[in-house]
């Protein structure tokens, strides 16, 4: 499997105003090669938070950039500095950081 960086939920590169306030966006396009051939593309979105808690308006850039990709994006994923795991909106995956390691 194949993952390129894309863009943000804005369609662009992350402006310099989200970098200044330490948020990042990204959503990699991933080309899985089957035996005839690509079997297409994937879009996962991750987000990365600072924070400790997750308020609705986190969701705010993934659901604009489900808007405009529609069913092309797969799965959505924002790590976050709190303790619980859990699904929102059936497509977003919420994780605590450390999970990653352990």
């Amino acid at each position: 499997m194949i993952c390129r960086p894309t863009v943000s939920p804005s369609g662009a590169r992350p402006a310099a105003a989200d970098m200044a306030e330490g948020r990042r966006a990204w959503a990699a396009r991933c080309s899985a090669a089957g035996g005839s051939g690509c079997l297409g593309y994937l879009t996962i979105a991750v987000e990365i938070k600072a924070g400790s808690r997750i308020s609705g308006e986190d969701f705010r850039g993934l659901r604009q950039l489900k808007e405009r990709l529609g069913p092309r994006l797969e799965e959505a994923i924002i790590l976050y500095t709190g303790e619980h795991a859990y699904t929102h909106e059936d497509w977003i995956t919420v994780l605590p950081l450390h999970r990653l390691w352990g």
